[in-house]
């Protein structure tokens, strides 16, 4: 049981950074500043000094700019946080999650074809429901702190490139988590619970 649990998070935690790596990557690198003084560091001197002096030099609504980009970030956190969990409790209560499981075990006896078709439409759903949130956070907002320059067509271009890897991908892990799940060994109550029968 512990090794199940193990295998779990382990795949969980490689999910999390394929989805963290394939959204950095989304995000166009904005041109370099070049209207601030380059800091250099003489030997001895104290970074956070230097660091303090260097951010002096940049212009107060550019900071202003700055710190509400980030500060508008926690917020976001959040938001995806409270809209994922909506999300879930809306296709666990609406039963929807029962149908698309009930349509994936009528159409094929296979086990890890059952996960594939089962997982395929599910994240499609929860990528067209969070879809408003996302193009607001990573399009809209992106643009309006000058931090990209792709057109709608571009960023929705690479946006349908990662909705297909993220399904391939996650595709195959749950396929690999559920065969592991399968063959893993029966709890010691399970065990009792055959034994007293």
């Amino acid at each position: 049981m512990k090794s199940t649990v193990l295998v779990f998070f382990l795949v969980l935690s490689l999910l999390g950074a394929t989805a963290t790596t394939l959204r950095a990557q989304e995000i166009s690198p904005s041109p370099e500043p070049t209207a601030y003084p380059t800091p250099s560091i003489a030997p001895g001197t104290d970074p956070a000094t230097a660091t303090r002096a260097w951010l002096d030099t940049v212009p107060a609504d550019k900071r202003a700019k700055s710190d509400a980009y980030f500060e508008g970030g926690y917020w976001l956190i959040l938001w995806n946080f409270l809209l994922s969990a909506a999300i879930s409790v809306f296709l666990l209560s609406s039963r929807i999650s029962a149908r698309i499981r009930d349509f994936a075990e009528r159409t094929t006896r296979f086990k890890f074809l059952q996960v594939v078709l089962y997982t395929i439409p599910f994240l499609l759903l929860i990528y067209v429901l969070g879809f408003p949130l996302h193009v607001y956070e990573n399009f809209f907002r992106e643009h309006a702190y000058g931090m990209a320059t792709q057109n709608f067509g571009q960023w929705f271009g690479e946006q349908v490139k990662f909705v297909i890897v993220n399904l391939i991908v996650t595709s195959l892990l749950l396929v690999g988590l559920y065969a592991v799940f399968r063959r893993a060994p029966r709890t010691r109550a399970q065990r009792s619970d055959e034994s007293i029968s």
